[in-house]
């Protein structure tokens, strides 16, 4: 009989190697083959061992039958790619100038052991019958044959011609191949050129490798593809999973005298037109609109949605209003709030779009000399290094970005606003937006943003508001919210980040006061957002793999009883395959303590900070909170995302807590052009929370306000929580917003939500009598482009509210907010 050995698995079917059979017997298709156990694979190919020199003949002599006399070039070395009993693949085709008739020999110690000669040419291989001339060698998958000569194709079976041995020469038979760091094996081997259409190496995953192409690009599995890098053949890979627009496999061999393989060396695929994988930059002509730059759905985790709270949208403002990002004006990169955010008109992108914008500047970054380019991309290309490289940039192009030096930057925007309609000091507010982010009266707002790099691994980042008053009668309250603090000045962020690869690989550490965002809503987050500004903070990222884990301690300041307080916060997500994002957050609310060192250590270690607060802790007179969510997203479809959070407070392992759970559920779905997410959009969300969420417990000295989840007057996660107008109660929304570009300057936005606030409580402790206030909100938004800099927008909201304060029994009300506003970024 014969052994074989599996060298490669694909969902429905595996590729085997004849490594050992009787001299008599021919595996033949239908066989049965009995597992016997597992053991290494063969080992790693050997370079070809040298062959007499033969002189060739004429063409007209080498030509067999059927075959067009002239000049032949003729592939001097082939890789054997399958072997059957007698007949083997030839990984040459008729693009590589095989030819029927080819005889192809294997050496090995000095001596010709095989003999194979080409009796089939296809488009991409080659099928020979396979002639061992030694007893007891095994041809194997990856053995590299050298070009003999070409004769006729026999008609019928015959006894193939010996070929003579080569003499006796001193040959070195290489050791073992080691294995690099990367689990690639590796072997001598020569170094051929090809060009054609290539794909990208975008990931190593232990002896995987997965590249930028697949089945829409002509790629099947068992297909067995050159790496290439500068045009030079430096190994040999063969695909064993092949997706729409990914594919991978294993490396059958690669030059060991080269560099080992890396992210962002070439693979061959003929018949391709162009690269594959590699954003194209298109240059626009003078007047016509710039062409987005495409990225590919399957690009894996780089697809989670990147927020808003993110330093990434207002650099890539930056080099947009520099004219580096040419696909996409500086205002789709900018929101709208005053103060503070606004979500209303946001564009989401995910992390494989921004590193395609990032690319893009490089692109056209040539002889670019500006200290603010230069910085926004060095800090960029930093923060997305790995998405980068996953599109096709290489490590050490990224290092020499960030190299030595300094580089400092300013941007930001202006703008006028006119504002008409309910314009009086009581205007109602949509609840979402009782935090400061809309402007309701006429007047300016200016945003600045100071960021730079220092040296190769500090950067720092600064943003700050200023302004006219947003509405009349006062500039620290606004109406209908809970001391939401809106002044003509906001500091947003202003903190420096750390790249402490040289302590433990994927850290990264902030100091600072810095806006979060812990989760996946596009509205707001159930546990951790930017709704209430930036926090003073210590903050580190470590990321490996397919994990993230964050940190956080900000100390809060007194609250609004007088008391010290501390916040902190920890936050992990995992990327389960390539479209699922799953993950949990924890924080703890100190009160009466400004700094608690356990729980400090804890945030910034590996152990769960919800797990480190004993039940002891969870009673009525606790002086510290713990609250916990978790979260999922994925990737369903091409422009199709889903994401949920669910909200768990007071969770006990060995007592009952003395009220009830504090939980809350966000859901939703945002829809959007793949290739361009800016030119059309769709958003729908729920979130509710129940009664005692964000608010203190009943009873006892820690019934205070300083329990709230809140800072300078605003909720830490969610816009719509029980906090305006009421103090009890729990709250829902559902939202619907889109967005569509219908000609190349103008943008139309347009959203529906209704929103819910009751108070009272379940709890038959709270004796509270129940009501509502209830929101039905309409908006409608129409942006256009006057120029790169220049973008004039106009607004229409208006605001039905259902008892605007139910306490007091004010009654139900309509306010009608109108506005122009011309903008201008820099």
């Amino acid at each position: 009989g014969a052994k074989i050995q599996i060298n490669a698995v694909t969902p429905g079917e595996s590729t085997a190697s004849v490594i050992a059979s009787d001299a008599a017997f021919t595996v033949t298709v239908g066989d049965t083959a009995t597992f016997l156990g597992e053991e290494p694979l063969a080992a790693p190919v050997t370079a070809p061992e040298p062959l007499p020199d033969v002189p060739a003949p004429p063409p007209t002599e080498l030509a067999p039958a059927n075959t067009p006399t002239g000049t032949l070039a003729i592939p001097l070395r082939a890789i054997v790619t399958s072997v059957a009993g007698t007949t083997a693949t030839l990984g040459i085709g008729a693009a590589d100038g095989a030819v029927v008739g080819a005889v192809y020999a294997l050496p090995l110690d000095g001596n010709i052991q095989a003999r194979l000669q080409i009796t089939e040419v296809r488009a991409g291989d080659s099928l020979a019958t396979l002639s061992v001339l030694h007893e007891g060698f095994v041809p194997t998958v990856g053995n590299t044959a050298r070009f003999v000569i070409v004769e006729p194709v026999p008609l019928a079976p015959t006894t193939p011609a010996a070929i003579p041995d080569a003499p006796p020469a001193p040959v070195t038979i290489p050791a073992p191949s080691p294995v690099e760091a990367n689990g690639i094996r590796i072997a001598p081997a020569p170094v051929a050129s090809l060009s054609g259409a290539t794909a990208t190496i975008t990931a190593i995953e232990g002896q995987t490798v997965v590249i930028s192409a697949g089945s829409a690009q002509g790629l099947t599995t068992a297909r067995n593809l050159p790496i290439l890098r500068e045009g030079a053949i430096i190994g040999l890979l063969r695909l064993q999973v092949v997706n729409e627009n990914s594919a991978s496999g294993l490396v059958l061999w690669r030059d060991e005298s080269l560099s080992p393989i890396a992210a962002g060396d070439a693979v061959g695929i003929l018949g391709a037109s162009t690269r594959v994988g590699s954003p194209a930059i298109q240059q626009a002509a003078t007047g016509t609109a710039p062409v987005a730059t495409p990225v590919k759905y399957e690009t894996g985790a780089a697809n989670f949605a990147v927020p808003r709270a993110e330093r990434a949208y207002e650099l890539l403002a930056a080099l947009a209003a520099s004219g580096l990002i040419k696909s996409q004006p500086p205002s789709v990169f900018q929101d709208e709030g005053a103060r503070r955010h606004n979500t209303s008109e946001d564009i989401l992108f995910s992390r494989a779009h921004i590193a395609g914008f990032v690319r893009e500047a490089m692109a056209n970054s040539t002889g670019e000399k500006s200290n603010r380019s230069r910085a926004a991309i060095a800090i960029l290309s930093q923060d997305f290094r790995r998405e980068l490289i996953q599109l096709g940039e290489t490590p050490a192009t990224l290092d020499a970005l960030r190299g030595g030096g300094s580089a400092i930057g300013v941007s930001g925007f202006s703008r006028a606003t006119l504002a008409g309609g309910a314009t009086g000091a009581d205007s109602r507010d949509p609840f979402a937006e009782s935090y400061g982010q809309r402007r309701v009266q006429s007047g300016f707002d200016t945003r600045t943003n100071v960021f730079g790099q220092i040296g190769s691994n500090l950067n720092f980042y600064g943003s700050f508001d200023s302004g006219s008053d947003i509405r009349r009668g006062t500039n620290t309250t606004s109406t209908g919210a809970f001391n939401s603090d809106v002044s003509n000045f906001e500091l947003r962020k202003a903190f420096v980040s750390y790249n402490a690869d040289k302590l433990l690989r994927g850290l990264t550490v902030n100091l600072g006061r810095r806006e979060f965002w812990w989760g996946v809503g596009q509205f707001g987050t159930s546990i951790l957002s930017d709704v209430a500004g930036g926090l003073n903070s210590l903050s580190t990222r470590f990321e490996r793999g397919s994990y993230r884990l964050e940190g956080l301690y900000a100390p809060l300041g007194r609250g609004p009883a007088g008391q010290q307080r501390a916040f902190y916060g920890q936050n992990l997500s995992i990327k389960v395959n390539n479209i699922v994002r799953v993950g949990t957050s924890a924080t703890i609310l100190t009160v009466d303590d400004s700094f608690n060192p356990k729980y400090f250590l804890v945030a910034f270690s590996p152990l769960s900070l919800f797990l480190a607060k004993p039940d002891d802790e969870r009673d009525s007179q606790a002086r510290a909170n713990a609250v916990l969510s978790g979260f999922v997203e994925a990737a369903v479809g091409k422009g199709a995302r889903v994401y949920g959070e669910v909200l768990i407070d007071d969770l006990s392992r060995e007592s009952v807590p003395a009220i009830e759970n504090r939980t809350g559920l966000l859901v939703g779905g945002r829809f959007f052009n793949p290739k361009n997410p800016a030119k059309a959009g769709f958003t729908a969300e729920f979130a509710r929370y129940n009664s005692y969420t964000y608010l203190p417990f009943p009873g006892g000295p820690s019934d205070t306000p300083d329990y709230f989840y809140q800072y300078e007057g605003a909720p830490l996660g969610h816009p719509i929580a029980p906090m305006a107008p009421t103090t009890a109660g729990d709250a829902e929304t559902l939202r619907f917003e889109g967005y569509y570009m219908p000609l190349k300057n103008l943008r139309l936005f347009g959203g529906v939500e209704f929103s819910d606030i009751n108070s009272g409580d379940q709890n038959t402790a709270r004796e509270t009598g129940r009501g509502f206030s209830r929101q039905l909100i309409v908006r409608f938004a129409a942006s256009y482009n006057l120029s790169r800099s220049f973008t004039l927008t106009a607004r229409a909201q208006q605001v039905r509210t259902d008892q605007p304060n139910f306490v007091f029994g004010e009654p139900s009300r309509r306010d009608r907010h109108y506005s122009l506003e011309i903008g201008r970024s820099f």
